[in-house]
Parts: C-alpha cells; structure tokens; sequence
C-alpha cells in the first residue's frame, strides 16, 4: 500500500496538469483502441448486463472467497480478475479507532473513463509496457472493461439507533409531509404523470447513512439548517411509492435501497419502516430493475444513469438531470485555500446512451426547496396505452429551466426478469462512513498507478501481461484521475472517500465529495518510489 505523501504543487504545476489532460499525446495503437471503444460503443454493445452482476455478486458471496472472479468486456469477452487480499489487521482511522474489516465491492468506469485510461499510457511508463505485451484481443478486452473489484473498508459513525430513530420520526413524521417538495412531488405523480399501470416495485441507489447524514449535519451546521439529507431522501421514497400505490390501487409498493454504507442501527430504522436493504457487494440491486420498476437516485457515487440505460427503461426514473453534452475539460480550482483539479466526469456522468434513453422519457421537475435534493428531475416512461388514455397536456409542465417538456417517441425494453431475486446470502458491511477524520494527509492513490505496476510478477493464468494491464487500468478510480494539492481537509462523501477506502491493490475510491464538489477525486503526485 503507498504511503501518505505531502504535496505541495504550484498553480502552474495545477494548470500545466489540468493542459496535458485535456490535449493528451496520443500514438497511432492509442487512436485505434479509442476508435474501438468509440465504435463498439456506438453499435449497442453493452458495458454491462444483468447476467454480468448475478455471476459477480454469486461469486463474491461465497466463502472463503475464490482467488479469482470473471468480469465481462463490452465487446463481450469474460476474463479472469484476481481477487484483492484483506490485510489480516483492520486498518486504524488517522483519528484512531479501528476502519472496520475491507470487504471486495465492485468498482464502475464510466464509458468516458474507458477511453481516458488508455490516453494515459503514453504518460504512464509501466502501463506503456504492459500494453505493448498484449496481443489486440486480450488489451482491447481490458481495455473496455466498465467494472473492477476494490477492497473497500468503512468506519462506523458514532450516531446510535436512539438518535437515528428520534430524527427518523421527526422528519419522516413531521417535517418532510410539511414540506413543498412533498407536496409537490404527490402532485405530480398522483395527477399530471401517465404512469404505467404496472409498476410494482421501487429501487433506490446510494441515498446515504442515516446516522452520517446526522453526524456530518450535526458537525456543519446550526440546529436551525440541519435537514438530515439522507432521512428526507429515503422519506421521498416512501412518499412516491405510496401515491403510486394508491393510484393504482395496489397498496403501497415495496422500497429496496442499495448503499454498502448503511450501519446496523441504519438497516434497523430502514427496516421498521417497511425498507428492503439491499445486500450485496454494489451491484445485486441492478438486478432489480425492468420496465415495472421506479429507480431513484440521488447524487449517488455510481454511474447509475449509465448502468440504467444498458439494463432497460425504468417505468420512472428519478435521478440528476440528464444533460447534453457540453465541453468536458479538467479545471483548476481553488476554494478556501485548497486547490486541485476538478474533474469533467462526475460519477453519474451522462452519455450519449443516457441522453438517447431520456428522450422516451417525458421530463418534470422535482420541486426544489432547502432539503437540498440538487438538479433532480423526474422521467416518467413514454407509454403508449397510458399516452392514450391521459389527459395530461404533457407540453405545459414547465421544467426548471422553463421550457415545455419534450414529446419524443420510444419504446419500452423488458428485463430478463420480471420478479425481483432475493439476497440472503449477500450481506453489506455492517459499518460504514462517508467521513475521514479532519487534517489529514490524502493517501498516494495514482489513477493509473506506479504501485499497481509493481505487482505486475504476480501471475494469473491469462499471463503476466495480462494481470500487468489489469492492475494499472482496472482498478482506476470511476470519474478518473483527480490530482490532490496542498491543505486540502476533505469533506465527506457520501459513500466512499480516501480516507475510508483501504485496498490492496493501492486503489482510490471513486470520488471525493462534499463541500467542493462529487468529482473531485484523489490523484497524488509521484513520490520517491514512482
């Protein structure tokens, strides 16, 4: 594992980092892999699937965990990943206190990462080599890989059930049905969409610890501007699925929510409240999802967008605002003394594939109040039949930015199935945190990593080579590559961050995020040992 390094680069050191990322140096084996990406990309190809996240959640529940799991390419060849190894100790928080036992998760690529990581091997010299080793079909099957698999560790927050459970009852029981958003958000749903008749289910990705959200409130903010975000987004679940469920007379539906971050006295409350947690190492709730299925997410530290739009149309999708494309560039940034780079990839980066999906989407407006819910809109599913027999004048429901919502055509796509697994057997870590301890030095976790390549001898039985790519690509932090400069005292994340992220394999976590911005990540410098 690295070593903490101080960092201490200047502007131009920033802005000279920030040019080479955007004007990369490419050679002609560079052009042709990104061409393939790019054109494999555009004939469908799946980044991934469902078949993909049942093998690999099977896999990574069993015990003792096999030495090595099969992760699926876009271009759909299935190659072998060596599993990280658990230290034998528990890893100390820098604050001290025990970071709980790591556990293997899987790590997303955004479809822009795939072709940001192979823009880097002119600059990473032991990538270099590892890519000049392989033949075409092995690099270029690495090379569009869009998930790894991380040690992922995470500390316990100090907010018990009592407190958890009182702030539960006072949101969820008094402020949230107060709330303009509420209000706003059973009108919608309740009178102005045309939903399809046969939803049944809603599947949450990565709303957040209830006890963090307390804790990180609690250290942030007066008594007065505390609203718990992560109680009030698992309260808008339960509020959308009981308008729904009662507007199409089936009762209430059933919520699931996915995030590894959840606590013991988390899962409690969520499960008194009638919330399914889903288990699992990251991915089994993707497995949830068909077209009778309501997916919500907020912020989250995943490209759920992207995996969505592989898997099928979502009858409602509620998640950030797609966007279109615009010019996507690294920027210095500065805030409060801190500098650093700021990545163009957030982790729920939009895609050419995201921004086609939504266009079978009718598009409203999630009512913004201080509960701090950010661009969140709302795509209700395009159905013909409900098209129908709706008088919904969809071209007068304004957006947030004042524009009638679009009436484009699309078509629905069917699940492999249409009821949801169970998931006894796939268990999230009992503790997690989104926040590291104050004045702390960011661990050396280079995107495409000098550490990795050292452990290049270690021999699988695709070849040295092959592991050698695996271990420099793979295992690169989603929205990749940030750079770490000097004073920098990170905020939390919601669902990883450097300092809770211990691995094996010297990776980062997928994003820094908090008071500056989701994507931000850790990249640091070279030290003595690069």
């Amino acid at each position: 594992m690295s070593e903490a390094v101080t960092l201490a680069l200047t502007l131009d050191d920033l802005q000279a980092e920030a040019d080479r990322r955007n004007n990369p140096v490419l050679t002609p084996l560079m052009e042709e892999d990104i061409a393939y990406i790019e054109a494999l990309y555009n004939s469908g190809a799946k980044l991934w699937t469902k078949e993909m996240f049942v093998s690999v959640e099977a896999e990574l529940s069993k015990q003792p965990l096999p030495q090595f799991v099969e992760l699926r390419s876009m271009n759909g060849n299935v190659r072998q990943k060596r599993l990280p190894r658990a230290p034998s100790v528990s890893p100390q928080r820098p604050g001290g206190g025990s970071m709980g036992r790591p556990l293997p998760f899987i790590r997303y690529f955004l479809y822009q990462d795939l072709k940001a990581i192979v823009s880097e091997e002119e600059h990473d010299h032991n990538l270099g080599e590892a890519v000049a080793t392989l033949s075409d079909e092995i690099r270029r099957t690495l090379a569009t890989r869009a998930m790894s698999i991380s040690l992922i560790s995470y500390a316990p927050t100090s907010i018990d059930y009592d407190r958890i459970r009182g702030e539960w009852d006072a949101v969820v029981n008094h402020r949230w049905p107060l709330s303009h958003t509420c209000a706003e958000i059973t009108k919608v749903l309740a009178e102005q969409a045309a939903i399809s008749k046969n939803i049944n289910k809603i599947v949450c990705f990565g709303l957040g610890s209830l006890g963090w959200s307390i804790e990180i409130e609690d250290e942030r903010y007066e008594p007065a501007d505390r609203v718990y975000s992560a109680i009030v987004q698992h309260a808008a679940a339960l509020t959308i699925a009981k308008v729904i469920g009662k507007r199409l007379d089936v009762g209430g539906l059933t919520v699931f929510c996915q995030d590894p971050i959840y606590s013991a006295a988390d899962k409690r409350v969520l499960a008194e409240a009638g919330i399914q947690v889903v288990g699992g190492r990251g991915g089994l709730a993707f497995t949830y999802i068909d077209e009778n299925t309501v997916v919500i997410s907020c912020h989250p530290n995943i490209p759920v967008k992207q995996v969505v739009a592989d898997l099928g149309k979502p009858a409602i999708l509620i998640c950030n605002e797609v966007k279109e494309e615009g010019e996507e560039k690294w920027r210095v940034f500065e805030r409060h003394g801190n500098f650093g780079l700021l990545s163009p990839y957030p982790t729920d980066h939009d895609s050419p594939r995201t921004r086609e999906m939504v266009k079978g989407y009718h598009r409203f407006p999630f009512p913004q109040d201080r509960l701090g819910f950010g661009d969140i809109q709302i795509y209700v599913r395009k159905d013909p039949i409900n098209e129908a027999s709706s008088s919904v004048a969809h071209e007068t429901v304004k957006d947030v930015t004042g524009e009638a919502a679009k009436d484009l055509s699309g078509e629905s796509s069917k699940g492999i199935a249409g009821g949801v697994p169970t998931d006894a057997n796939f268990e999230a870590p009992e503790e997690a945190t989104d926040k590291p301890s104050k004045g702390i030095t960011i661990k050396n976790s280079r995107s495409i990593t000098d550490e990795g390549s050292k452990d290049s001898a270690r021999e699988t039985p695709q070849g040295v080579a092959d592991e050698a790519f695996e271990y420099a690509t793979g295992d690169t932090p989603n929205n990749v590559y940030g750079v770490i400069f000097k004073n920098i005292n990170w905020k939390a994340s919601k669902s990883i961050t450097d300092e809770t992220a211990t691995d094996a394999e010297a990776e980062a976590p997928k994003g820094v995020t908090g008071d500056i911005s989701k994507d931000v990540i850790g990249k640091a410098c070279k030290d003595s040992s690069g």
